[in-house]
């Protein structure tokens, strides 16, 4: 059977894929994200392809449509051995995204991996100061570090728009919905209903980094779920009703709610969001719409179809 390169292949398929394969053909391979054969070993967590793509000539910084490169996928699913041996192979870590503000470092450090957090800070001190030089262009984004909620405020009084999008065609709020979590540990709630409060739009949709699919605002805050307790999921719900959330807007990620809250034991979080759905008889999503980008086997931040920021 063929295999194809997108997000389903496993492990063993890329494997068995790059045995498969000539060098030159092992070397140009991409999918249609751009992502390499190293992206997917270096998502993947497949030290033995990464190694022997790595030693047949495979661009190490070669960046998919988004400018990601395999360091970043490596630091974002905790492959740490991997961003190791990336580094030691020459990888830039003060690489940026399409944003001019990403970098592996941000990865590392939005998804809780400290470890390669390190790892990135001691081998490449610059790579927190280029996305810090990224993140000073926006003027929302120290306000948001400092939960600074007059200020967020006190800007949106002034005349900035909440939603305004960035070259990357990614709205400004969303792009740092990360900094209102603290290493992932400590989600900022109060911060984030000021930005819906300003009028922060939950339906406005951008292209995620990994794939050409599509998120929103409820999929930023979804990853932050397992950090949120009851009271600040039941507020954030009814704030996400309030704000004038479309119910196809959270089919993508109502499933990680639904965990959330059976890991709780309590679902009145989900009783806003599911009254709201059947009222307004949620539509079956246009799957013939979604593509696909890269998948992760990593357990700590699965997502169902590919990797999504």
């Amino acid at each position: 059977m063929k295999i194809v390169l997108d997000s389903k292949i496993t492990k063993t398929q890329l494997a068995e894929l790059l045995r498969s394969l000539d060098e030159a053909s092992a070397i140009g391979l991409k999918d249609a994200n751009g992502n390499s054969l190293l992206h997917y070993a270096a998502a993947k967590g497949d030290k033995k392809s990464l190694t022997r793509l790595l030693k047949i000539g495979v661009e190490i910084d070669r960046p998919n449509k988004q400018g990601v490169t395999p360091l970043f996928m490596a630091a974002k699913y905790h492959h740490n051995d991997i961003l190791q041996e990336l580094l030691d192979s020459g990888a830039k870590a003060n690489i940026t995204a399409e944003d001019e503000v990403t970098t592996a470092h941000s990865f590392a450090r939005w998804y809780g991996n400290r470890d390669g957090l390190s790892i990135l800070n001691t081998a490449s001190p610059k790579s927190r100061d280029a996305e810090n030089a990224g993140i000073a262009r926006n003027p929302l984004v120290p306000l948001l570090m400092k939960n600074d909620i007059q200020g967020i405020k006190a800007r949106v009084a002034s005349g900035m728009d909440i939603n305004q999008q960035c070259e990357f065609r990614i709205p400004l709020a969303s792009l740092y919905l990360g900094v209102l979590c603290n290493e992932r540990t400590t989600f900022k709630t109060e911060t984030l209903l000021t930005m819906f409060d300003a009028g922060l739009n939950p339906n406005v949709e951008f292209q995620s980094y990994f794939g050409l699919n599509m998120c929103n605002i409820f999929d930023e805050i979804a990853l932050n779920f397992d950090s949120m307790n009851v009271d600040d999921l039941i507020r954030v719900s009814k704030a996400l009703v309030k704000s004038g959330i479309k119910p196809e807007s959270t089919t993508n990620s109502i499933g990680k709610l639904v965990q959330r809250c059976a890991d709780l034991a309590d679902f009145r979080p989900l009783q806003e969001l599911i009254k709201f759905r059947v009222e307004h008889k949620n539509p079956e999503p246009d799957t013939s719409q979604m593509a696909e980008g890269v998948e992760t086997e990593s357990p700590k931040r699965s997502n169902s179809s590919s990797l999504v920021m």
